[in-house]
């Protein structure tokens, strides 16, 4: 079996583990410095991870074709502590729930629909959170 894995994804977590698990691994250590970080925006390697625009947030993903879905930010959030720890990902998550939010407000057409807005309260769909 072989195959290839590109970061940025649920992975991380993978990564993350192997890592904490096994912090004399110089692959592990690599892998996770080079691609995820420790601190600060990721070095990366060969085109990943991937930053992709949507209007004014640069998110990441896996491919430079898709955007990735924004579960794979909140699942990193609530499993690897590191991951809330990081200013990166912290703003990167911050940038991933604006661009949600305004990819919603740009689909939904209809004015009496509410959107939450920054998951304290719901506003009209001017919403001026953004």
């Amino acid at each position: 079996m072989s195959g290839s894995i590109r970061p940025y994804n649920e992975y991380y977590l993978v990564s993350y583990l192997a890592y904490k698990i096994d912090p004399q691994n110089p692959k592990a250590v690599s892998y996770f410095n080079t691609y995820f970080g420790t601190q600060g925006t990721p070095p990366g390697s060969g085109g990943f991870p991937v930053y992709k625009k949507y209007d004014p947030y640069t998110l990441l993903t896996d491919n430079n074709q898709t955007f990735m879905s924004s579960f794979i930010p909140q699942f990193c959030w609530f499993l690897a502590k590191s991951y809330q720890k990081d200013d990166f990902f912290v703003k990167l998550n911050s940038d991933w729930m604006k661009a949600d939010m305004l990819f919603w407000n740009k689909s939904l057409t209809d004015v009496g629909n509410r959107v939450v807005c920054c998951a304290l309260h719901v506003c009209a769909l001017c919403c001026k959170c953004m």
